[in-house]
C-alpha cells in the first residue's frame, strides 16, 4: 500500500472520528429530551370553544414551566389531539397517544362521555388521566383517573337553590341533550330541586347533533312554566335560545356551565339576555387567580377563562409533582402524590384530590348582561 493511499485512509478515519464526535456532542442526552405530555380536547365542533380556551391556558402554562427550567432541565412537549367532543375520537386519540407517541399523562377530555370512553383505556395501560369532566359516574372510573373540577352534584345544588330559594320558582321544566354530560346535569338538577319541595313539571331531552328544538319547545310551552333549565353546549344554548324567542316563550332560562361559549351570544342575541348559568370558579381575591385571569384574557379575551384555570391548574400540579418523582413520568409515583395534593392555591381556587381523585371546587353563577358572561349579582 502507498504512503499516500495509507495516508488517504487515515485522513478519511479521522474524519468520521471527528464527525462521530461533534454528532454525539451536538445531540441532546436522552434524559434531556423533551417530556411529552398528551391533551385530548374538542378542538373542533360544538364544543370548541371549550378546546380552544383550554388550549390557550395550556399553552400559557407550557410557557411558563419551560422558561422556569422544565422539569429538572427537561422542557414539556404538548401533544394536541382533537376529540370533536365525540367519544369515538376521543378513543382514537387516546389510543394514538398511548400507542404512538407513547405518552403517559393526559390532559382532558371536556365532554364526560368522551372522559368515560377514554377511562378504560388510560386505565388499562396505567396512564394519568387529569379530566374536568363533571358526571358522576367519573367518580369510580379508574385509580389512574383524576378529576380537577367539581362535580354535577355541586352545580346541581347551587342552581336549584338559586331556582327555589332565590327566584322563589316551584315548578320548572327542563330540556337536556341525550349524553352522558346532560343527563348527568338534568338528572342531578331533578334530584336536587325536587328535595327542595319543587316540581318538574315537564323533562324533554334532544340527541347529539340535533338543530331544531321547536318539537320540544313547543311542549315546553304547553306547560307555561316560568323557568326552563338547559343541559347542553354552546352551540345548541344558542340555537334554543333563538328558537325559544322564535316561539314567544318568556320564561326564565337557566343552565349549567355547557351555557357559557362565544357561540351562546353568536347565535342567540338579544335572547340570550339574562340566561343564568353556574360554573366553578376561582376566589377572584386570592393568589394566583386574579393573575392568572388577567394573563388569560390578555391572550384570549373572549374565551371561557373557567375552563382555561383548570386546565392551567391541571399541567401545573402535574409539573410541580414530576419533579418530585425520581422518573418524571412514573405513573405510579404520580399517582399516589395526586392523591396527596391538599389545598394547591392556583388559578381556579384551592384543589384537594379526594380518595377517588376528584376534586371539590367553588361553583358561582354567572349571566349574560349587555352580550357579556359577568359573575350574576342578586
Amino acid at each position: 500500500m502507498s504512503k499516500t493511499l495509507q495516508t488517504i485512509i487515515w485522513i478519511v478515519i479521522i474524519v468520521v472520528i471527528i464527525g462521530v464526535i461533534w454528532y454525539i456532542a451536538s445531540r441532546k442526552p436522552a434524559e434531556e429530551e423533551a417530556i411529552k405530555i398528551g391533551a385530548i380536547l374538542p378542538l373542533t365542533g360544538k364544543a370548541a370553544s371549550y378546546g380552544e380556551s383550554a388550549k390557550v391556558a395550556l399553552d400559557l402554562a407550557l410557557e411558563e414551566i419551560n422558561k422556569q427550567g422544565g422539569i429538572n432541565g427537561r422542557n414539556i412537549e404538548l401533544i394536541y389531539e382533537d376529540s370533536q367532543g365525540q367519544p369515538q375520537m376521543g378513543v382514537s386519540a387516546a389510543n394514538k397517544l398511548i400507542t404512538l407517541d407513547k405518552i403517559n399523562i393526559i390532559l382532558g377530555p371536556v365532554m364526560s362521555s368522551v372522559t368515560l370512553a377514554v377511562a378504560p383505556i388510560v386505565e388499562g395501560n396505567k396512564v394519568i388521566l387529569m379530566t374536568i369532566s363533571s358526571a358522576p359516574d367519573i367518580t369510580y372510573a379508574g385509580d389512574y383517573v383524576f378529576r380537577n373540577r367539581e362535580k354535577t352534584t355541586q352545580q346541581s345544588e347551587k342552581m336549584a337553590d338559586f331556582i327555589f330559594k332565590i327566584l322563589e320558582i316551584k315548578e320548572i321544566a327542563t330540556l337536556y341533550m341525550n349524553d352522558d354530560t346532560g343527563k348527568a346535569h338534568h338528572s342531578t338538577l331533578v334530584e336536587n330541586f325536587e328535595k327542595l319541595g319543587g316540581e318538574v313539571l315537564i323533562s324533554e331531552t334532544y340527541n347529539p347533533g340535533a338543530v331544531d328544538f321547536r318539537t320540544q319547545l313547543t311542549k315546553i310551552k304547553a306547560v307555561n312554566p316560568e323557568v326552563i333549565h338547559l343541559a347542553s353546549k354552546p352551540k345548541d344554548v344558542g340555537m334554543i335560545l333563538k328558537q325559544a324567542k322564535e316561539l314567544a316563550i318568556e320564561a326564565q332560562f337557566v343552565g349549567t356551565s355547557g351555557s357559557e361559549g362565544e357561540e351562546v351570544i353568536e347565535l342567540a342575541g338579544e335572547a340570550a339576555e339574562g340566561l343564568v348559568y353556574s360554573v366553578p370558579s376561582g376566589d377572584i381575591t386570592k393568589p394566583g387567580v386574579a393573575e392568572f385571569y388577567e394573563k388569560y384574557q390578555e391572550k384570549h379575551e373572549k374565551g371561557y377563562v373557567e375552563v382555561g384555570a383548570l386546565f392551567y391548574d391541571s399541567l401545573k400540579i402535574i409539573t410541580m409533582l414530576m419533579k418530585e418523582c425520581e422518573n418524571p413520568i412514573d405513573t405510579n409515583c404520580l399517582k399516589e402524590k395526586l392523591y396527596q395534593i391538599k389545598d394547591y392555591q392556583g388559578a381556579s381556587g384551592k384543589t384537594s384530590f379526594d380518595e377517588y381523585g376528584d376534586a371539590t371546587k367553588t361553583v358561582i353563577l354567572k349571566t349574560i348582561k349587555n352580550g357579556q358572561f359577568v359573575p350574576y349579582e342578586e
